[in-house]
């Protein structure tokens, strides 16, 4: 009788332990440069599909994530960034603009080709 009470006590534990480990967090995304929201940074559990957008206000939230989760924000013309959440429910993160330089321009023209009108025709 003891050994069924502590193995279902066990069992009871572990499950409470195992649900109080998963909560929500939620936060804010701005620019670097002048404070602003970013609307639409791509917010993802690195390793999955998981994830949301933020929306108007730059906001987001992600329901049911873990302390060892990591979360990947993402942006075109912005650095990539990875956080780990821990024991953080409310995360603000400033995006570093991505500076690509260009070596070379290439520029082509289409143009017209000034030929006979005779070659042409019999070409």
């Amino acid at each position: 009788m003891r050994l069924k009470l502590f193995t279902l006590f066990t069992f009871l534990l572990i499950n409470v332990f195992g649900f109080a480990q998963q909560k929500s967090v939620s936060g804010k995304v701005y620019s670097d440069q002048d404070d602003i929201p970013l609307i639409g940074v791509t917010v993802l559990i690195k390793g999955t599909l998981t994830g949301t957008v933020t929306d108007v206000n730059g906001r987001f939230t992600l329901p049911s994530v873990e302390a060892s989760t990591i979360l990947v924000f993402s942006y075109i013309g912005f650095e990539t960034v990875e956080i780990i959440v821990g024991e953080q429910q409310f995360i603000e993160i400033r995006m570093l603009t991505k500076y690509a330089e260009v070596e070379e321009v290439v520029v082509t023209a289409l143009g017209v080709s000034r030929q006979k009108k005779r070659n042409w025709l019999f070409n």
